[in-house]
């Protein structure tokens, strides 16, 4: 016989002795035909609640409201970066102990990769991919999380970036030695915060902090992240 109980906050199922809680996801991406998809093929699964948040500005106090038990966070969104967005989850006291999966679209999530010590995976998603790291990491205690995040010895040094007006006016070019090809160009009304965030999105990917420099025409530094 199934009885089931319902409630704020996830609700149990119990299937006889077994007990089935649905697990509270949030995705934070400003993609709503991603997230809309996404939420659809996850709650189909019967074991996930998932709300979507596509305004990243929203995203704490909708992560606040919900309690999620795991956030899936884009790494570039218009208002802000996903990265940021993760130290603030992680400064915050009611939130603290939620995992994190960043997702990016920028074709470099090579397997293991992680930032901040969260993993990182990469879109288009692959949903049972998707699917094994949302139970992978909802069942590490937070323990075992800090622990692991401790021993990736955290960063290790500065790398430096530029951020200079592109040649024809359009856009902005991101500048580093890092870079294997070098400058990387940006256009539209957003370059310079996509610059900003994928500076600091390589830089933690390698294990090292970012220095950021935006420059006007004259060489002059304007910006410093």
């Amino acid at each position: 016989m199934r009885h089931r109980r319902t409630g704020t906050g996830s609700r149990t199922f119990y299937w006889g002795s077994a007990v089935k809680e649905e697990r509270r996801i949030l995705i934070v991406d400003d993609d709503r035909d991603s997230t809309g998809l996404l939420k659809l093929l996850l709650e189909k699964t019967g074991g996930y609640v998932v709300l979507e948040e596509n305004d990243a500005a929203k995203a704490l106090q909708s992560a606040r409201n919900f309690r999620p038990h795991l956030i899936l966070l884009d790494i570039m969104m218009p208002q802000r970066d996903g990265v940021e967005l993760a130290s603030e989850i992680d400064a915050d006291p009611q939130l603290q102990r939620t995992p994190i999966i960043f997702l990016t679209a920028l074709g470099d999530a090579r397997a293991g990769l992680r930032i901040q010590g969260y993993p990182v995976l990469a879109k288009p998603i692959n949903v049972p991919e998707l699917i094994n790291r949302l139970e992978e990491n909802l069942a590490t205690s937070r323990s075992d999380m800090v622990a692991n995040r401790k021993g990736l010895g955290g960063t290790t040094g500065f790398e430096t970036y530029e951020i200079r007006p592109h040649e024809n006016g359009d856009g902005v070019d991101l500048i580093s030695d890092q870079f294997r090809f070098s400058p990387i160009w940006y256009a539209g009304p957003d370059a310079v915060r996509n610059a900003v965030a994928y500076a600091k999105y390589h830089s933690l990917s390698r294990s090292h902090q970012a220095k950021i420099l935006v420059l006007d025409d004259f060489g002059a530094v304007i910006q410093t992240h």
